[in-house]
């Protein structure tokens, strides 16, 4: 090699940086096509399928919701089968609203389209929240090259909880990208802003309220403040707005959310309910008195061991701060699996940690078995859907095989193991690293000293 040229097999110089770009070119033909390809026939599928999940839950749910407290009625007390109906949505056994009143609340100007254009209107903002959610995580998430990253990207969007979100109207996508806002302007020192928009994830979907712990541990009081101070004022907007009636009957929400129906279904991915399908595998669907308080006592111990784990790990952290917002992800999965009721489509959030984890696994950053349970998650959640989902008018009318009550439990659980060794296990990668450079310089020095020696 000379003056930044090298030669090749046949004798040909070529230049560094064309040597340099043949691996990216391959990586190009031998991955970025296959995957981009993938997505593009997934759009076309599910646009196809678009039209036919207007009438369907949950955005069924959310319009009739949103229009009934239009219209003066209480949507956690009143029956909403009739207007449904007159719309022509199918609400089948869900029949009150079982959404914070903030989010139906807001929901409210999308009742003045016509339910089919209102569908369309919502799927595009949650699609829009979801690619600006993406980029600017890309964006602010350093050390991913950019074919990397393209791949990266390909594959969060191959990901099946946003096909299922997607498909079934749901609102995480919002909220993905509001903790993506969030991270950013914690990393920053912006608590205000963070702590509001923290805040506003909350009266629209409650179980981000858990963040608050995470925010107090970390010590950072002004965004405590700040969120305690949003939370007020959307309370008392909501009230305004939306009526003390229907607001305070919020409260029958958690009756509706975890009937026995609800918590056997396989997607419910919450602590709780799978705890629940797991003592019906075994004991059967009525478990009388004394295994029902075992059920609810393990149901609690779960969860706060999943707490006191997640607290652990924030409260022995090396040093201030949260690199890669390992801790904000940990808190993140905790909330979702100590909620009284979690879906498959919950996971959309996960995309966040996909790319801080694939960040710092590019960088020598994390240990391998964080980066391997990762992979696994997302291998179990591709069998989850294409095993149980794909197939779950079958698999329900044999409700108590253990495919079915396991369903896309394993997901979660492996997400959550995932991210709490990526937290975990930071310090020592951490060391490692330095190990690392620490020795790359003890080689460069060895070698230089020869140099100045001859000198």
């Amino acid at each position: 090699m000379r003056d930044g040229n090298c030669e090749g097999e046949d004798g040909a110089v070529i230049s560094t940086e064309q040597a340099e770009s043949q691996p990216s070119s391959l990586l190009r033909r031998v991955l970025l096509v296959p995957l981009w390809a993938a997505v593009a026939i997934e759009v076309v599928i599910l646009i196809a399928a678009l039209p036919g999940r207007a009438n369907k839950w949950d955005y069924s749910i959310y319009y009739s919701s949103a229009l009934a407290m239009r219209e003066g009625m209480n949507p956690y007390t009143t029956d909403l089968t009739p207007l449904a109906r007159s719309l022509g949505f199918e609400l089948d056994k869900i029949n009150h609203a079982t959404d914070p009143p903030t989010f139906v609340m807001c929901f409210v100007p999308l009742t003045l389209l016509a339910p089919r254009p209102g569908f369309y209107v919502w799927t595009a903002i949650n699609a829009a929240s979801f690619l600006l959610a993406l980029i600017l995580l890309f964006r602010w998430t350093p050390g991913l090259g950019r074919d990397p990253a393209l791949a990266l990207a390909a594959v969060i969007l191959l990901f099946p909880p946003v096909i299922e979100h997607l498909a079934w109207g749901q609102n995480k996508m919002l909220v993905l990208l509001m903790f993506v806002l969030m991270l950013r302007w914690l990393e920053r020192g912006r608590d205000a802003a963070a702590g509001l928009m923290l805040a506003v994830a909350a009266l629209l979907r409650a179980f981000p309220l858990l963040l608050i712990a995470y925010l107090a541990l970390m010590k950072r009081w002004r965004a405590v403040g700040y969120t305690i101070l949003g939370l007020a004022v959307g309370g008392l907007l909501t009230l305004a707005l939306a009526g003390v009636g229907s607001t305070m009957s919020f409260v029958l929400a958690p009756t509706y959310l975890t009937e026995q129906w609800r918590e056997a279904l396989p997607g419910n991915i919450a602590l709780g309910p799978t705890i629940a399908r797991m003592f019906w595998y075994f004991f059967g669907l009525h478990l009388g008195t004394t295994l029902g308080w075992a059920q609810k006592i393990t149901t609690l111990g779960a969860e706060l061991v999943l707490l006191g784990l997640a607290i652990k790990a924030t409260v022995s952290r090396p040093a201030d701060g949260d690199p890669d917002g390992r801790l904000f992800v940990l808190w993140m999965m905790t909330a979702i699996l100590s909620s009284p009721t979690s879906w498959f489509y919950y996971l959309v959030l996960l995309a966040i940690p996909m790319v801080r984890l694939s960040a710092a696994a590019a960088n020598d950053r994390t240990s391998a078995r964080a980066l391997w349970a990762g992979v696994a998650c997302y291998t179990l959640a591709w069998l989850y859907f294409s095993g149980v989902d794909m197939h779950s008018q079958e698999l329900a009318l044999h409700p108590n095989t253990l495919l079915w009550r396991v369903g896309a439990s394993p997901v979660a659980l492996t997400a959550y193991l995932s991210l709490y060794w990526f937290t975990t296990d930071s310090d020592a990668a951490d060391r490692l690293m330095a190990e690392s450079r620490a020795s790359q310089a003890a080689d460069s020095i060895g070698e230089a000293q020869p140099a100045r020696t001859a000198v």
